[in-house]
């Protein structure tokens, strides 16, 4: 089972699924003369010109984020129906696990001390320590490999499977159609926040932002990284929770926006088990 980190940015579907972002759907509009307007929609044509992406292609982006993210939810849901029990028990065993193996790893290192040693009685009373930790161990052991086979069907359940495989197309649709475009993961955000923004301010985007007056300030676009090499397609290691939520908690995220992109955890339960287990779920 392929472990996929999950970088999930908040509302990623939200707007998409109600009508929202740049498909005509209801928004808060302004005149295309308004200030706010005007600004933002410059600095979007600035950036969509300086990355080469067109209106329809962010779109497409923010629709291929929604579907992703819907078929993460459901097959989230089905793995917590189907192991999520079983996963809640195992947690507790691995907890018991944890208490009980500093004993074993103690009585393996005073028997090593007491062979070396050459003292009889000691390697003696080593000896008696190291059983009695092992023993103490071997029902926690048992129960754990219990319940990991358990987890093995549970997860082998046909829709459990089929729902596995319709993330991996989203998932692989959504990372072929941004590496596409050239996008780096940083990019794609900017792009489907600021499309976001403008809709708010200016209302559908479906025909184009507003042409912005030559003479209008607008900021100049983030550098955008380097686009990954043509192969095949691979999860970027450096996405995870943590950095979006550490950019979201500090501000630097910019505003929470309905349509951004997200992905996803292909491995929920299962990757999670795996990583409580000393031979993991294949």
């Amino acid at each position: 089972m392929v472990a996929v980190t999950k970088w999930v940015t908040a509302g990623a579907s939200a707007a998409v699924l109600g009508g929202g972002l740049m498909l005509g759907g209801p928004a808060a509009v302004a005149a295309t003369d308004d200030p706010a307007c005007v600004q933002t929609s410059g600095h979007f044509t600035e950036v969509l010109g300086a990355y080469g992406i067109t209106v329809a292609s962010v779109v497409e982006l923010a629709e291929t984020s929604a579907a992703a993210a819907d078929a993460h939810t459901r097959s989230e849901a089905l793995r917590e129906a189907a192991a999520g029990e079983l996963w809640a028990q195992l947690g507790i065993v691995d907890r018991a696990d944890d208490e009980a193996r500093p004993a074993l790893l103690a009585a393996e290192e005073a028997l090593r001390v007491a062979q070396a040693s050459g003292n009889a009685a000691a390697i003696s009373a080593a000896e008696d320590q190291l059983t009695a930790a092992r023993a103490a161990l071997a029902p926690i052991e048992a129960q754990a490999a219990e319940l990991m086979d358990a987890l093995g069907v549970a997860l082998s359940a046909p829709e459990v499977v089929a729902s596995q495989h319709a993330l991996d197309a989203a998932y692989h649709e959504l990372e072929t159609l941004r590496s596409g475009l050239g996008l780096d993961e940083a990019s794609a955000h900017q792009l489907v926040g600021l499309a976001d923004q403008v809709r708010d301010l200016c209302g559908d985007l479906a025909d184009g932002p507003p042409v912005v007056d030559a003479g209008e300030p607008v900021a100049a676009p983030e550098p955008v990284a380097t686009p990954p090499a043509s192969g095949p397609v691979a999860v970027n290691p450096g996405l995870n929770m943590d950095t979006a939520v550490s950019a979201e908690a500090d501000g630097t995220s910019g505003p929470v926006t309905a349509g951004l992109l997200a992905v996803l955890a292909i491995a929920l339960i299962g990757g999670a088990v795996a990583r409580r287990s000393r031979s993991g779920l294949a």
